[in-house]
C-alpha cells in the first residue's frame, strides 16, 4: 500500500504518474508506443510543477526513458534496414525480431518505476 502524503499537491502529482506509467505500459503493450505520446506529454506538463518532489523523479525517469527506448529504435531500425537492403530483405526476416527488445525492455523498466511509485520512494534514473 502506498504511503498517503498529507500534502494534496504531491497526492495528485502521485497519481498523475500513476496514470502515466500506466499509459506508458499500456501504451507499449497495446500500441507499440504510440499511446506513449500521450504519456509522454503529460510528463512534460508536470514536470515544473513535481520538480524536487519525489514524485518528480519518477517523472523525470519517464520522460529520460522513452527518450532512451526512441534512440534504440531508431538505431537498430536503421540498421535492420540497412543490413536488409543490403540482403535483399533476409534481415528483415532474420533481424527483425530484435526491435522487440527495447520495447520489453522499457515495459519491465516502467513495471519497477510503477512498484516503487506504489511504495513511496523516489527511483534513481
Amino acid at each position: 500500500m502506498a504511503a498517503i502524503d498529507p500534502d494534496p499537491r504531491i497526492e495528485s502529482l502521485r497519481k498523475v504518474a500513476l496514470v502515466d506509467y500506466l499509459l506508458h505500459i499500456g501504451g507499449m503493450v497495446f500500441t507499440f508506443g504510440t499511446l506513449t505520446l500521450i504519456a509522454l506529454v503529460l510528463n512534460y506538463m508536470k514536470r515544473g510543477e513535481a520538480r524536487g518532489t519525489w514524485v518528480g523523479s519518477h517523472i523525470d525517469y519517464m520522460i529520460k526513458f522513452w527518450w532512451r527506448w526512441l534512440f534504440w529504435m531508431i538505431g537498430l531500425g536503421l540498421a535492420v534496414g540497412v543490413i536488409g537492403l543490403l540482403t535483399f530483405g533476409l534481415a528483415f526476416i532474420v533481424f527483425g525480431w530484435v526491435l522487440v527488445i527495447p520495447s520489453i525492455i522499457f515495459v519491465i523498466r516502467m513495471v519497477l518505476g510503477l512498484l516503487k511509485l506504489n511504495d513511496g520512494k523516489s527511483i534513481e534514473p
